[in-house]
């Protein structure tokens, strides 16, 4: 549902400039549907110089950005109901809906009279979000096979990690994530950070930071190979692996999370549906902090302790455990000091 439109569609784009990020959508839609019309004749007269072999590659690269801006244009132009338009630093303007909810049964349900959706972290709230009527909806919460002694996530008491938090703050909280890595040097390990603030802070700090290894918004699947190739005692400190990354096996035996997760408000979208549904940024949260823990426990004979060091995270869990799977509740404990490794393993990657 999102339209991005970043700033060599603008340059490409000829004629009236377009609104400002922050213009009624209305605006938006009528500078959109203005620019259907030569931006179709290009598209068209274009079609007919290369079905005439006398088009060269410039016109078929020009006819490929052109058929998708002129997509881009003709959604924006029929946008309906509440849509968010926000500017990132690049210069790209972004249109998200409010909620998706709204196009769920049209785009993705489509009128199927039956349909499973599974997910290791799927809630109910997953399905109001979507627009789904409970009413017709039969939920299992099923229990992982994985044992939970090889999936332990152990909160240890230490600072609240939040923009209150003084310097001597986090100078203990440097220490206790040293005090983690000290008896896990034999292993390999991941540090999620929540933000690049905070593992500059950890790269700074850390009396073990010659072992770490670290990512850029650019280059994280290559820091990611990097990390996988490398020997013990390397830790991959990032805030960009709580998802769709793997690290299975010897490849990750340990994690370490910084902060509860609470979602950046500072997106207009994210600020706009927090507005909107006071709970969505702790379902957010919870999902972003179970997803972290399943990054290195992949399979029934892999084992990952997840250890935890934000103060806020016991208040956090007691409140909103309706937004996390019983499986996962069922591994949280707490140790008043950082307890012992697991058993190393021994199985291949």
């Amino acid at each position: 549902l999102t339209i991005d439109l970043t700033p060599r569609v603008f340059d490409i784009l000829r004629g009236p400039e377009h609104p400002s990020h922050d213009a009624d959508v209305s605006k938006w839609k009528l500078w959109a549907a203005e620019r259907c019309v030569p931006v179709t004749q290009e598209v068209e007269g274009l079609k007919a110089v290369i079905a005439g072999d006398s088009g060269t590659a410039n016109d078929r690269r020009r006819l490929r950005e052109l058929k998708t801006i002129l997509e881009s244009m003709k959604r924006i132009a029929a946008l309906k109901g509440d849509w968010v338009i926000d500017r990132d630093k690049g210069g790209s303007i972004r249109f998200d809906p409010l909620w998706p909810a709204p196009y769920c049964e049209d785009l993705l349900f489509r009128g199927i009279p039956k349909i499973v959706l599974a997910s290791a972290t799927i809630r109910p709230k997953t399905l109001d979000l979507l627009g789904m009527d409970q009413k017709n909806v039969t939920y299992f919460d099923t229990p992982s096979v994985f044992p939970i002694a090889s999936r332990p996530v152990i909160h240890i008491p230490t600072v609240r990690v939040d923009s209150k938090w003084t310097p001597s703050d986090q100078k203990w909280w440097l220490l206790q994530i040293d005090r983690i890595l000290k008896d896990r040097q034999d292993r390999k390990g991941i540090i999620h950070t929540t933000s690049y603030d905070r593992r500059t802070l950890i790269l700074e700090g850390s009396r073990y930071r010659d072992s770490m290894i670290s990512n850029t918004t650019r280059s994280t699947a290559e820091a990611v190979e990097n990390f996988k190739r490398s020997q013990p005692p390397a830790v991959f400190v990032s805030p960009s692996v709580t998802t769709g990354y793997d690290f299975p096996g010897t490849e990750a035996e340990y994690q370490i999370l910084c902060k509860v997760p609470f979602p950046d408000t500072r997106s207009e979208i994210v600020s706009r549906r927090c507005k909107s549904d006071e709970t969505y940024a702790h379902y957010l949260a919870m999902q972003t902090m179970v997803q972290s823990c399943g990054r290195g426990m992949r399979s029934g004979d892999d084992r990952c302790e997840t250890l935890v060091i934000d103060n806020h995270f016991w208040w956090f869990v007691r409140t909103y455990k309706a937004y996390a799977p019983k499986w996962w509740l069922d591994s949280v404990r707490m140790s008043e000091y950082v307890p012992q490794p697991l058993p190393k393993l021994n199985m291949k990657k």
